[in-house]
């Protein structure tokens, strides 16, 4: 029993000493295993820290792109308001001159419609008249009362003292309730044509004024100055 124990412990001893020469043959590649775990450790360590760079760089990137299209897109809502401003201020001001065009064309609608060639025909048509009175004025008879105690009437008007009347046709004067004369201007014939001229001159002028809706050659030029401006601020406008 004794041999076998012996051997047996011979056996563990060399068992030992086998594997203490197998632990040292296995040390250097322990070694480099702990320098591979080593060195993988702090390679992950380095694309851990890698990685955590390049997000935090990639955060980074996306806030800054955030930022220069949230600016952008102020930038341009600014534009689009200063643009929007601009445009209601324009329509504001076109609305303005489409109301003051508006008030200029019915104000010039209120005028008569009196152009150049039109005043001239009526001061053509006013100068006929006055010819025409001129000459009926030449042919015609005229009275003056200097002075009367009695009531001067000449047809149905009465005369007053330093009043003077031109007579174109047989008129008939009554002084007092005892004297009445005839009185009949000279001319003959050519004082009946005298008034006949006068009398379509007149009625010319008038249907010429009437047609204009005015009493006056004057009116007419004023109305035809009035017209001259309002076209000129209007075709300013358009």
């Amino acid at each position: 029993l004794y041999d076998e124990l012996k051997r047996k412990d011979g056996q563990i001893t060399e068992l030992r000493g086998k594997i203490q020469t197998s632990e040292n043959s296995l040390q250097p590649q322990n070694e480099k295993t702990d320098a591979l775990d080593a060195a993988l450790a702090n390679a992950r360590q380095h694309s851990d820290q890698a990685t955590q760079h390049y997000e935090q760089a990639a955060n980074r990137t996306r806030n800054a792109r955030l930022r220069r299209d949230l600016a952008a897109a102020w930038v341009t809502r600014f534009e689009k308001e200063a643009r929007l401003q601009e445009l209601s201020k324009k329509q504001k001001q076109v609305q303005e001159h489409q109301q003051q065009l508006n008030g200029l064309r019915e104000e010039l609608a209120k005028v008569p419609e009196v152009t150049a060639a039109k005043l001239k025909r009526l001061r053509n048509l006013e100068a006929e008249v006055n010819e025409c009175e001129a000459a009926l004025r030449g042919m015609a008879a005229g009275i003056e009362v200097l002075a009367s105690n009695e009531t001067v009437r000449l047809g149905e008007s009465s005369l007053a003292v330093g009043e003077a009347k031109v007579i174109t046709e047989q008129a008939e004067i009554t002084v007092g309730n005892s004297v009445r004369l005839r009185i009949s201007p000279g001319g003959g014939a050519k004082l009946q044509e005298a008034r006949t001229q006068v009398q379509n001159s007149r009625q010319q002028l008038r249907a010429q004024l009437d047609e204009l809706l005015i009493a006056t050659v004057t009116e007419a030029a004023e109305a035809l100055t009035r017209r001259t401006d309002l076209s000129g601020k209007i075709n300013n406008f358009e």
